[in-house]
């Protein structure tokens, strides 16, 4: 036990200082997101099933990354930096002369012909005080009640050794499911610290929410993993003694299942394509964002070869955003006209991903009714549909107040929703302390367990039972 105590304590205090230690350095959460679920994925690829190993690891870096957020929101520190750009004179006239009798003696007065667009100053720390406001530090308690009930739980689960081989399998998937509010949490506490240090900057606070729904796509997989084992091992599968027609249904259930889960790989691949193309336009910007307005000038012409386009920024956008580069707005309207193809799909394969999960539920709902598939669903499925209609709403409520500037309520819109999802992952890890309980979902697996010899000696009665009717008949 008091080894136990040691092995936990230089691990909080390793993630502590991990996460006190990447505040110096300028890294994205965006990339840091999604490498860890790309491992996520490969490891669940090669091993066949999502080991709990891997979902701890994945639980360190998220509270790392949350470390991280606190450190840069108590003390206002930019690691990327802050730029601010002004115009300044590249080319100067002279509108009036000195003269001396009749004859020219240089020039009184000048006046700038040409501006150009240049960095006055780059900033690596703002007044704290601009970020201790009470909805991001409110949003940062709730991340970490999030963070702190989902680790709870997922202690419990890793307790569960590989000789109870159901349980054991059981835990694997919901490790998975058990790590959405964490994700979510990272995500939103971040996009609320970037868009208040810069409001300017939606674009990173956007792709925040893109991660945290590839991660939804991959929970949602797991879950119906988790329903397939509930339901293989509550009813009899490929047993001696079972009449044909049990066999038939016993078929149809695997043709069910398979159909489920091609239904939810599809919304898998697609946001995972998505959020790949993401991080390498937001790479892109980083290292060359001057080769995105040669890139949007390209994709311009692709969707309208039949027009000459020429394509410069906006001076009234320039000069409204003091802190973007031009080729970074470039780079922000290359994804944007990109991520337009997307959107449909996006919509679809997540609409048949979660029909294809109620229908499973629907069909095996007297079976699976012992393990509480509702608020199971609910805990992999909320953040997923409210984030979707949340957003919607808010844009909605945005449009209609916008008056004659759109940028004011958009930002509160976007601020909001984030501060939302903050709380509302904080609800989703209370919940799901109870929906996915260990010591719950074992007492009802055990209460539901099927006999399946006494299923067996029942088939073998029906057997003879109808022998019998023949031979009478």
């Amino acid at each position: 036990m008091a080894h136990r105590r040691c092995v936990f304590l230089s691990l909080v205090l390793a993630v502590i200082g991990g996460g006190w230690a990447t505040s110096s350095y300028c890294t994205f959460e965006l990339i840091g997101l999604f490498v860890g679920i790309t491992l996520l994925l490969l490891a669940w690829c090669f091993l066949k099933a999502p080991l709990l190993q891997m979902s701890m690891v994945y639980f360190v870096c998220c509270t790392i990354l949350l470390v991280r957020e606190t450190v840069l929101t108590l003390s206002g520190r930019v690691p990327c930096g802050l730029v601010t750009f002004g115009d300044q004179c590249a080319e100067t006239v002279c509108i009036e002369k000195h003269h001396i009798l009749f004859f020219e003696s240089g020039c009184a007065t000048y006046s700038c012909a040409r501006t150009e667009r240049q960095e006055m100053q780059s900033v690596f720390a703002i007044p704290s005080e601009n970020l201790h406001t009470v909805w991001l530090i409110s949003g940062l308690a709730c991340s970490w009640g999030a963070m702190l009930l989902s680790g709870r739980c997922l202690l419990s689960w890793m307790k569960v050794g590989p000789s109870d081989k159901l349980r054991h399998k059981i835990s694997q998937y919901t490790s998975v499911v058990l790590l959405v509010p964490p994700t979510y949490s990272v995500c939103a506490i971040s996009a609320l610290r970037v868009i208040t240090t810069n409001r300017e900057d939606k674009w990173t606070a956007e792709s925040m929410m893109d991660v945290a729904e590839l991660f939804s796509a991959v929970a949602l997989y797991s879950f119906q993993r988790l329903l397939v084992v509930y339901v293989d091992h509550l009813t009899p599968k490929d047993k001696v003694g079972l009449c044909e027609s049990a066999e038939n249904e016993h078929r149809l259930q695997k043709s069910f299942q398979s159909v489920m889960s091609v239904g939810i790989r599809q919304y898998v691949i697609l946001a995972f394509g998505c959020n790949l193309m993401l991080v390498a336009v937001k790479g892109w910007d980083w290292l060359h964002p001057s080769s995105c307005e040669v890139a949007l000038a390209v994709l311009a012409h692709a969707w309208f070869p039949r027009h000459n386009i020429s394509l410069a920024v906006s001076q009234q956008e320039l000069s409204q955003n003091l802190h973007t580069k031009a080729s970074s707005l470039a780079c922000e309207d290359v994804w944007n006209s990109a991520s337009m193809l997307m959107v449909a799909a996006d919509f679809f394969t997540c609409s048949i991903a979660l029909f294809a999960i109620l229908q499973y539920e629907h069909a095996f709902n007297q079976v699976l009714q012992a393990v509480r598939p509702f608020w199971k669903f609910w805990g992999v499925k909320g953040l997923l549909s409210v984030n979707f209609l949340q957003s919607s709403v808010l844009a909605l409520v945005g449009l209609a107040t916008a008056g004659d500037t759109w940028d004011t309520p958009r930002y509160v819109g976007t601020f909001l929703n984030y501060y939302l999802i903050s709380a509302e992952a904080f609800l989703l890890a209370i919940l799901n302390q109870w929906a996915y309980a260990p010591l719950g979902e074992a007492r009802d697996l055990e209460d539901k367990t099927p006999d399946l010899e006494e299923e067996a000696a029942q088939s073998d009665e029906a057997q003879v039972v109808g022998k019998r009717h023949l031979e009478a008949d």
